[in-house]
């Protein structure tokens, strides 16, 4: 388990066209952002809301060039596991933009689930790039 919690930022730029639109609408080099719960020397045990997957779960994902990390001192307030199987919200997708934008209150993009569970203030407004500035802000 590793000794504080750890965020990974995917690389907008290594990713599909999905990645790369939603780094370039977000403002930053980042598409997507985990949770760590776990580690071996060569994978991530994560948490996360994955728009590959369609829901918030537990990942498995190899540690490669494709990802930054940034530990963090504070700690989630929030159980991870409250929130597996909810829905990605495709919807809410917008909001990290426009904060008018209505969303799915049973479904999480990345950055907002991961605001939820650190108790940030409207996590639905919460972009990568956001969730980025914010964890280097707090990095331990």
């Amino acid at each position: 388990n590793p000794a504080m919690p750890k965020l990974i930022f995917y690389k907008a730029h290594t990713g599909n066209c999905f990645d790369k639109a939603v780094g370039k609408i977000d403002g930053g080099e980042y598409s997507h952002v985990e949770l760590v719960t776990r580690e071996t020397d060569t994978h991530w045990i994560t948490v996360g809301a994955s728009n590959r997957d369609g829901a918030v779960r537990v990942g498995t994902i190899a540690k490669t060039a494709h990802w930054d990390t940034v530990n963090i001192a504070p700690e989630p307030q929030e159980d991870a596991s409250y929130y597996l199987h909810a829905g990605y919200d495709w919807i809410g997708l917008r909001r990290t933009v426009w904060k008018w934008w209505p969303y799915c209150k049973r479904r999480w993009v990345c950055s907002a689930f991961i605001a939820s569970l650190f108790g940030l203030h409207d996590p639905r407004s919460w972009g990568v790039q956001d969730i980025y500035t914010w964890a280097r802000s707090v990095e331990k």
